[in-house]
């Protein structure tokens, strides 16, 4: 449940309803984000139309009305934006609810058009009146709506003017009923088209999406292995992710995914076993987690572009780029405890929650992990902080000896940065680059 901390919506104004009708107008999909409810300028004019008409009942209006409002006021108060999404605020593509207000636009506007004959010019010039108003007014505040562009504003000014004189034209009689719908019906596709291209432009731009042939890079070689392992009671994991679903993608089954419907009690007691998963638990991580966490959920291959160096894994078949990596040690998908199964309490040490839960599943009491000496080549205390110019990257350096026959894990806990904008760490082993670019979203890391 996300806390109420506010009265109004973080990033709204006051004519966010105008500044969203805007031929191509488009601000976000992220956090800050206004309503997208464009369905076009003919709705939006009609839906005025709507209201000054005296054959429309007045409590009908009056109901629209108080829909119309309470959608409104959802896009302003935060209590009420929560309410429509279960108390829970997305990750992005905010106000999820905001097709009714969409929806509730095309509705009116079809009663409009239904009741076209019975226009009167007083009705189509306070429509008109009151949304060039908002129109212009938006316009000459601007300053707040930093997405609106000349062009939207061209655009939507000109299919407002070629609207209006359709709309004059069919309330004097100058055209027929079925002429004034051809015409329409031409001008709200080309409308709609140009929406829809700025629409996929913002958000292709926004989120980067990758070009087909770099999506279906790694197709051929992953259908080869898929047709290798054949076993599809048997977990497998792609160590150079594409997406945050690759299982899904490549068609194995594997731990880590990407989902806005999850099991968050699941996600989260894996993430206490070691998959990363932290936060609202949309993502479920496999990267860096043990031997041990690989053989208690039966992850019994790795595909990797690299050479892999994990105890108990043996390359076993290779395809273009990737090679496929085969777990000695992986258990099946189920299997029997030594006896009745109690629920391990776990804490935030992922490698302590592992060797207790295996302990109780074996009914035994050994201890799997075990700390090992290390020596710096500075001489620094048990705090260690590093610092470079504004040229060079902060490093420092450690000398390990690894025991035969066992993997070794590198914790590094309380990370702090003196800029939050570079939080990069890459890990070089034996001059060997091993883990590049890692974004830390917590102050440590395995």
């Amino acid at each position: 449940m996300t806390e109420v901390t506010k009265f109004q919506t973080e990033s709204s104004w006051y004519l966010d309803l105008f500044a969203k009708q805007f031929i191509g107008s488009f601000d976000t999909t992220k956090y800050g984000a206004i309503p997208m409810i464009f369905v076009g300028l003919l709705p939006f004019i009609l839906t005025i139309l709507f209201f000054t008409l005296k054959t429309i009942k007045f409590h009908v209006k009056l109901i629209y009305a108080i829909f119309f409002t309470f959608l409104i006021a959802s896009f302003y108060i935060e209590a009420l934006d929560l309410f429509w999404q279960g108390m829970h605020t997305p990750n992005m593509f905010l106000h999820r609810y905001a097709w009714i207000f969409s929806t509730l636009l095309i509705y009116t506007a079809a009663e409009v058009l239904n009741r076209l004959r019975e226009l009167k010019f007083w009705n189509f010039l306070v429509s008109l009146f009151l949304i060039v108003t908002g129109f212009l007014t938006t316009i000459y505040l601007k300053s707040h709506y930093s997405f609106l562009t000349d062009l939207n504003i061209l655009l939507t000014l000109e299919f407002l003017v070629v609207y209006s004189l359709l709309l004059l034209a069919v309330i004097k009689k100058f055209i027929s009923v079925n002429l004034f719908a051809i015409l329409i019906s031409l001008f709200i596709i080309v409308e709609i088209s140009l929406n829809a291209s700025s629409q996929m432009d913002g958000i292709a731009k926004e989120w980067g999406f990758a070009s087909r042939s770099a999506y279906s890079r790694d197709i051929p070689a992953m259908e080869s292995f898929s047709t290798y392992i054949g076993n599809q009671f048997t977990r497998t994991e792609k160590l150079e992710t594409q997406t945050g679903n690759d299982s899904m993608k490549f068609n194995y089954n594997g731990i880590s995914q990407f989902s806005s419907v999850r099991n968050r009690s699941a996600s989260s007691t894996l993430d206490k076993l070691g998959f990363k998963s932290s936060g609202t638990n949309l993502n479920l991580r496999y990267a860096n987690n043990s031997i041990l966490a690989d053989s208690l959920f039966g992850i019994q291959y790795n595909i990797s572009e690299n050479p892999i160096d994990k105890y108990g894994f043996q390359d076993v078949y290779q395809k273009d780029n990737l090679t496929l990596y085969e777990n000695q040690y992986s258990l099946p998908i189920a299997f029997a405890s030594q006896s009745v199964y109690n629920d391990v309490k776990f804490n935030e040490h992922t490698l302590d929650n592992q060797a207790s839960f295996l302990n109780q599943l074996a009914n035994v009491n050994f201890d799997y992990f075990s700390p090992i000496p290390y020596e710096k080549t500075e001489n620094t205390d048990d705090l260690i902080s590093v610092t470079s110019s504004s040229n060079e990257d902060a490093e420092i350096q450690y000398q390990i000896e690894v025991p035969e026959n066992s993997q070794v894990y590198l914790s590094f806990t309380n990370l702090h940065f003196s800029n939050d904008k570079q939080k990069k760490v890459d890990i070089l082993v034996n001059g060997e680059k091993r883990l590049l670019q890692l974004i830390m979203s917590s102050p440590s890391l395995i």
